[in-house]
């Protein structure tokens, strides 16, 4: 209830939106869709036994081409075309879910499947939902353009997407009671980022242009004038410009540091650096490295992190330090990227040198003798990681374990 009663859907209804607005939430629905084939594919190739497997490859297959059939966010009336708008990049509540999905199918397949159910349960609201439609193609002069939106839902229903997630919660399946507590918290945690993205839609000026709208690094070196991502064209284009990614670092850390307080950037090094969450995910980075300077760089961090003695994790970590690890382990499928944002957020928290530790200085020095990928890129992911930071301390603070209530068979 607490989603489905967010303010936001009140001004989406009585269509009070402007079309920035409005463009916002197709295209956070576009990024819902454009991930949910990678992310079950994951659950496909990582789950537990053959049901759960057998169910997210049905889905994998069945949705990895839905955001080109039926939620490709292109209209006349916004003026945007395809190559524009798949390059505009995800609000940080959107590539906060999608990661957390990620990571869910590969460690929790209980988690992933209850998410999984409750986006695919908005099917059975399919009437009300065509009601909407109408409403919003005749009140932005939008004509035909929910179409596609209408055709899925028809689709999720006669593909019983829901249904099958729902028989696998039900099923016979045995699950320890710590682990769907665990499975809980990761529920919650998604369920905040779906409601974080309505907060951050709710707060999109209604005078912003649309062409500046999420534009990315990548657009910005070609025609783009202006973007609402953090730091504006002024810090993307600085980034671009930049002669290597010691100066991408240094100019993403001080923009960082002026924009959080002493508090928030302790906050993110604790959650971040934590040398028990480090070793796993520099073994992850070196399991994907293939050449010669990238398993010699990252397997000299795993090794550091091997021989210092380090404390276990500390429990409970909130939804907003799960949407930074996340961030983190995505980026290991790229060592040389990881290594870059392991020297950026070292650089981020300016510790000093006597207190970093050894792994982590260790990551600065040998992420500088790896090949680097383009600076766009590097500029993307800095962006993206600032843009976490900035609201993962306040944004994602909503729900308890207590709201999430796991639906039982009828």
């Amino acid at each position: 209830g607490v989603y489905f009663s967010h303010p936001f859907w009140t001004q989406l209804r009585e269509c009070r939106l402007s079309h920035t607005q409005l463009f916002a939430w197709i295209l956070r629905t576009y990024h819902l869709s454009r991930s949910a084939g990678p992310t079950a594919a994951r659950g496909a190739v990582n789950s537990p036994n053959s049901a759960v497997r057998n169910a997210f490859l049905k889905s994998a297959i069945e949705e990895y081409a839905h955001c080109e059939i039926y939620y490709k966010p292109v209209h006349d009336r916004f003026g945007l075309m395809k190559d524009w708008v798949t390059e505009l990049l995800p609000l940080p509540s959107s590539l906060a879910f999608d990661q957390h999905m990620s990571v869910m199918a590969e460690d929790d397949w209980l988690a992933h499947t209850v998410s999984a159910y409750f986006q695919e349960y908005t099917a059975g609201f399919r009437e009300n939902a065509f009601a909407l439609y109408d409403r919003l193609e005749a009140g932005y002069g939008l004509g035909g353009f929910f179409q596609g939106w209408k055709d899925h839902i028809g689709y999720d229903v006669e593909q019983t997407h829901a249904d099958d997630f729902l028989d696998l919660i039900a099923g016979s399946e045995r699950v320890d009671k710590n682990d769907l507590l665990r499975s809980i918290r990761a529920v919650s945690s998604t369920v905040e980022f779906l409601i974080g993205s309505l907060d951050e839609l709710a707060s999109i000026d209604a005078d912003v242009d649309l062409k500046t709208l999420r534009v990315s690094p990548a657009l910005l070196a070609g025609k783009a004038a202006e973007t609402t991502v953090i730091g504006g064209a002024a810090l993307a284009r600085s980034l671009l410009r930049a002669v290597g990614e010691e100066e991408i670092v240094e100019l993403l850390a001080q923009h960082l540091n002026e924009r959080l307080d002493r508090t928030k950037i302790d906050w993110i090094r604790n959650v971040c650096l934590s040398d028990k969450f480090l070793e796993g995910e520099a073994l992850r980075a070196l399991s994907y490295a293939s050449d010669h300077e990238g398993i010699v760089a990252i397997g000299a961090v795993c090794e550091a992190l091997q021989e210092k003695s380090s404390s276990s994790d500390r429990p409970g970590i909130s939804a907003g330090g799960l949407a930074l690890r996340n961030f983190v382990r995505e980026s290991a499928r790229s060592p040389s990227t990881f290594l870059f944002l392991l020297n950026l957020i070292r650089r981020i928290s300016d510790t000093p040198a006597n207190e970093a530790g050894n792994a982590s200085l260790l990551c600065a020095r040998q992420s500088k003798a790896v090949a680097q990928p383009a600076a766009t890129l590097l500029s993307t992911v800095g962006l993206q990681f600032l843009e976490l930071c900035t609201f993962a301390p306040g944004l994602w603070q909503r729900l308890g374990e207590q709201d999430i209530v796991v639906p039982a068979a009828s």
